[in-house]
Formats: structure tokens, sequence, C-alpha cells
């Protein structure tokens, strides 16, 4: 018999070189997957990392799936807060993966407020995960960068089997050599690992995939099908449960305010709802001390709008991006409410609004005081003023990323408690101006304004159009609904 130390040794000589060729590899890029035409889970850290150097503050955090960063609009959110806010979602993420999402963030950010989507609390747990959840779950790993946190979530997250995939490049694509072998000519040519985006501008998180919502094709055919969400199934597995309990006890050390919410799917397409939220609501109110929980899955003025929802029929159903907005507006409300006389808000921060003004759905939300404050974009038709029995906050004209280069808004935002009943009838505002369009001579007319049921809220009603860039408006004459 050999000496069996001699032949540990040279296992242990065999192991080091193979690790150390691992490890070179890695470290040169030799395996990395090809460009990612839209490396949206990197952006997000990238931008992360670059607003803290900026010294600009995430006050509020927006964990979970693609329902988080599909269905939460975090531009109108931190326009309504005033306050930013920033979605770090992955797709397929449980809750144990945004446990660890969420401990390396606050390696880079501080924020007052953490909101978890709850379409993660789910049956799923990483060791029973499905080839492509594990996908999905590699790529929210690799997409993090600390190392110690990384090292110290990987039994959470991975079996030892799938460990060193999660780790390495050269492991997980290694069929490359007989499938790919271009791929890899180029990446040895590059001679470094493939580089992360550089986000320089307002990148807060989201992603939009879905504009467009419903159809009618669709919405027959829900009346011939089981419905895809079946809510008596969704139970929640152990490791998930035991996450919600990590999420509520490190928001708890940093003193963070948490808030659970449940973005919608069309009411057809979920059977038993009320189910599926006794199941969410066990979670919350034993492992995370009954924290505010907005279900937006029970309230019918979301599960029966159809523009809300993507043309699916599959299982795993997103908002559109109206749908975001509107969303966006209720989680902001439940916060205010909740925690208004708590936060610190920064919507009178010269630095915050030269972030935000030119973002969509700002102007919603703010007006500028007074015209020596106004930024280029907007110009203020008057504030704080009566017509008639509408009570009118302020009229504006203004462009933003949304109304585009050759487009801009016309708006008026009404106080609803001191505007008449009129205002609940669902007309449209008319508004008398004079006007000019271009160098053409002054006119007259009237301009029939429709409110935005995804900007307003009980008290504020929010009336918008969209208007020629050429179009000047030079005076308000009248205003009636």
């Amino acid at each position: 018999m050999k000496d069996p130390f001699k032949f540990l040794l040279r296992g242990l000589g065999v192991f080091s070189v193979v690790i150390s060729g691992i490890l070179f590899s890695d470290s040169k890029g030799w395996f990395d997957a090809p460009v990612d035409s839209n490396p949206h889970i990197l952006k997000r850290w990238s931008s992360i990392k670059n607003m803290h150097e900026k010294n600009q503050e995430i006050d509020v955090l927006v964990l979970g799936n693609s329902h988080a960063y599909t269905g939460i609009n975090p531009k109108h959110l931190s326009a309504q807060l005033g306050m930013t806010s920033f979605v770090l979602a992955n797709n397929s993420s449980i809750w144990t993966d945004s446990y660890w999402t969420l401990r390396e963030a606050l390696l880079w950010c501080d924020p007052q407020v953490v909101i978890i989507e709850s379409y993660g609390l789910n049956k799923q747990a990483c060791y029973g995960a499905k080839p492509a959840h594990l996908v999905n779950q590699i790529r929210a790993f690799e997409g993090r960068e600390d190392f110690k946190t990384k090292l110290a979530s990987t039994p959470s997250l991975f079996t030892v089997e799938d460990m060193g995939k999660a780790w390495s490049q050269t492991i997980r694509n290694h069929h490359y050599l007989w499938e790919d072998r271009e791929q890899i000519e180029a990446n040895m040519k590059r001679g470094t690992p493939m580089p992360r985006p550089e986000v320089n501008d307002l990148y807060l998180g989201r992603f939009v995939r879905f504009t467009s919502g419903l159809t009618a094709e669709s919405l027959a055919a829900y009346d011939s099908i089981v419905s895809p969400v079946q809510g008596a199934l969704e139970v929640i597995s152990p490791s998930n449960r035991q996450a919600a309990g990590w999420i509520a006890d490190l928001c708890e050390e940093r003193g963070i305010k948490l808030m659970v919410v449940t973005l919608p799917m069309y009411e057809k397409h979920v059977a038993d709802a009320n189910i599926w939220a006794g199941y969410i609501e066990e979670v919350v109110q034993e492992e995370m001390d009954g924290a505010p929980w907005l279900n937006l899955q029970l309230d019918t003025n979301y599960t029966q709008k159809p523009d809300f929802f993507e043309n699916t029929l599959k299982a795993n159903q997103h908002m559109t991006r109206q749908g975001s907005i509107r969303a966006s507006n209720s989680i902001s409300q439940v916060i205010l409410k909740k925690w208004g006389d708590e936060l610190e808000f920064r919507r009178n921060e010269s630095d915050w609004i030269e972030l935000f003004h030119e973002a969509e759905g700002f102007y919603a939300y703010n007006c500028p005081a007074s015209d020596t404050e106004s930024p280029s974009n907007i110009h203020v038709i008057g504030r704080n003023f009566d017509v008639g029995q509408l009570n009118v906050l302020d009229a504006s004209v203004y462009a933003d990323d949304e109304s585009g280069e050759k487009a801009k808004f016309l708006q008026f935002r009404l106080n609803v408690a001191s505007s008449g009943q009129r205002i609940l009838s669902g007309a449209p505002l008319r508004a008398q101006f004079r006007f000019r369009v271009g160098d053409d001579a002054e006119q007259r007319g009237v301009v029939d304004i429709s409110k935005v049921p995804q900007l307003s809220t009980d008290s504020v009603y929010v009336f918008r159009k969209l208007i020629r860039q050429e179009v000047r408006l030079l005076q308000l004459e009248s205003l009636a609904i």
C-alpha cells in the first residue's frame, strides 16, 4: 500500500492546481457570458454605488422580484413622497435572497423605509430551485460584490453542488469549451473580466417591460380556463418564513421602517385570493411583528382594471406601466399616513429637486413655491387660486422625460375638499386660453383636460393633457367642469 500521507499530498497538489487554474481563469474573465443587452441586475448595483459616491441617499428601498421592478415606479414613488426611492429587485428572487440583498445594500445606503413585495414569499426554497430559478438566483448573486456578505449567504442560497457554479464563471460556463469557443476567444482577447455597466443618469431600478394591458381575447379566455394562480396552493416555505423574521430583525436593528406590499394580478387570474392572503398575513403577524401590509390583490380598484396587467394567461403576470404608477401612488399614501411625522423629507432640498425635476411624475406632486425657484422645464400659470367653485392648488405647463422632446403637459392640480361636488362627477376640466402656435397670430380656444386617476389621490385630483411643444399659452381666461 502506498504511503497515505504522500497520496494525500498529491491529492492536495492536484486540487491546488485545479483551484488555481479556476481562480486565474475567473480573474481573466475567460468564461464570462456574452454581454447582456440590458443588464438591469448589474445596473442596479452600479447605480446604488454611484449614488453613494455622489452622497445621494436612498430613503426608500424596495425589495422583491420581477413583480416589484415592473409593478412599482420609483420615480413616481419618489416624487409623491419627496424622498428618493430605489427598487433593488431581481428575477425570481425569494425572500431568503432578498434578506441577503438587503444586508449588502445596507453597506451602500441607509434607507428610512424598506418595502418588500410579497410574491417572493412563496413555496420556493433555494435548495429546491428549478433550473430557471437557479440561473436567476446565480445572476442575482453575481450582481453582489461584497465578499464577506456573499460568503456568509452562500449556504443559505445554494446546495454544495451549486456553490461552485455560483462563485465561478469558469465552472458555470465550462461547456463553452465545446459549445462556444468563439466566446472564449473573444474573452481571452479582451484580457479582463467583462466590465460592469456604468450608470451616470437617474436610474432607480425600474425595468419597463409592459406598456399595454390585457386584450379582449385574453379577457374572454378567462371564462374557459382554470385560474392560472391557485391561491390555496401558494403555501410558504419554512426558509422564506425564516427569512421574513431575518428581514424584520435587521430593519429593527437598523431603525428602519418596514412595509409589506402585495402587488395584484387580474382578479380572474387568481383563485382563492383570500386563502392566499391568509398565508401571508400569518407570516407578517408572527414573523414581522405585524408590519404594515398593503394587499392590492384584494382591492377591486386594481384587480378589475385590465389596463393594469400584462397581457398573459401564464401564472406569472406582471403590472403594466400604468398599473405601476397607480400602485406607487397607493404605497406612498400608506407611508405618509403611517410614518409621515417620523420621516425626513427632501422635497425642499435644492439638490434633490435638481435630481428629480425632469423625471416623470415629479410635477404631479410638486410645484415650485415661487417663480424664482422654478426650474427651466416648468412654467407656472398660477398657484392657489379659485375659479368659481374650483380651488386650484397650481396650474402649470412643463416638459419631462415622459412628455418627450416634442411635447409638454398642461396640468391642473385641484383641491378636492375645497372644490365642490361637481369635481367628483368624473367630467373633464374645461380651460379657455389665449394662446399662440409658433409665430402665428394670437388665438383663443377651449381645452378639455382629463383627470389622471393614476396620479390623483382622495384629496388632490390631477388633470393633465399633452400639448405640442410650439403651443404657447398666454393667459387662462376661464375654468370649469
